[in-house]
């Protein structure tokens, strides 16, 4: 018999029984699993990092990509936290922020994921979305309120109500962005990513309340010292691995 392998882990494809090789390097890992209604968040990561709802952040069992649920955000005060980490402050190292979003909304700026501080200053990385359907994604450097690794999509990219995958990576001095598996954006840079003092939030921008996620997230996890995705690649197509 002929053929090859391919790394499901850096190339996309769904879960290997052997489990995930960089799972060490996995930082937080969320599968929103859980009873419906439930107010119970579980970081399956090595860390087991204590994830904080705020608002009426909570499990749905309905319409979750994988598993038996999805985190659900009402746009409208609904978010998560975890404790500042230096595992969140990526340096100039390699780095890889997934999850699997559905918005309920395409109209405005809603955020997926940071660590930034409030306004003023500027330090760690945000994940989000913005009119018309945009994916984007930036850092910032050692100078205060100077962004690094811009990174923003097509018009129309994310639609709503509708599941999909996204990705930010940085391998090297290079920063990419993927939405269903395609590269839709990049950006060059070799500063480093500055240092953020403040906590992690999931579906709020610290920086303004009118950026609450309004929608599901599932399966999302952050990976420092590693670019999982270098290229177009299948979606996965399983829950991420525990192991």
């Amino acid at each position: 018999m002929s053929g090859f392998l391919v790394n499901p882990f850096v190339f996309g494809a769904g879960a290997a029984p052997g489990g995930d090789p960089f799972f060490a390097n996995v930082v937080l890992l969320m599968h929103f699993d859980g009873t419906d209604g439930s107010t119970s968040f579980v970081d399956s990561s090595s860390r087991a990092r204590t994830v904080t709802p705020n608002g009426n952040a909570k499990i749905s069992g309905s319409d979750p990509k994988f598993g038996a649920g999805c985190g659900l955000f009402d746009g409208a005060g609904d978010y998560l936290t975890c404790a500042n980490s230096a595992d969140f402050n990526f340096g100039s190292g390699n780095f890889t922020v997934e999850a699997w979003i559905r918005t309920a909304v395409t109209n405005s700026f809603r955020t997926i994921v940071t660590n930034r501080a409030s306004a003023g200053s500027d330090p760690g990385f945000l994940f989000f979305i913005n009119n018309n359907g945009v994916l984007a994604a930036q850092c910032w450097g050692p100078t205060s309120g100077t962004a690094l690794g811009a990174c923003v999509s097509p018009n129309g990219t994310i639609s709503a109500n509708t599941w999909h995958h996204v990705a930010y990576c940085r391998q090297g001095n290079t920063f990419r962005l993927f939405a269903d598996g395609v590269q839709v954006a990049s950006a060059t840079s070799s500063n480093a990513v500055a240092n953020s003092s403040n906590q992690l939030y999931v579906g709020r921008d610290p920086s303004s309340t009118a950026r609450d996620w309004n929608g599901r997230i599932d399966d999302l996890r952050v990976t420092k010292g590693t670019a999982r995705y270098t290229s177009n690649f299948t979606p996965p197509s399983a829950p991420f691995p525990d192991n």
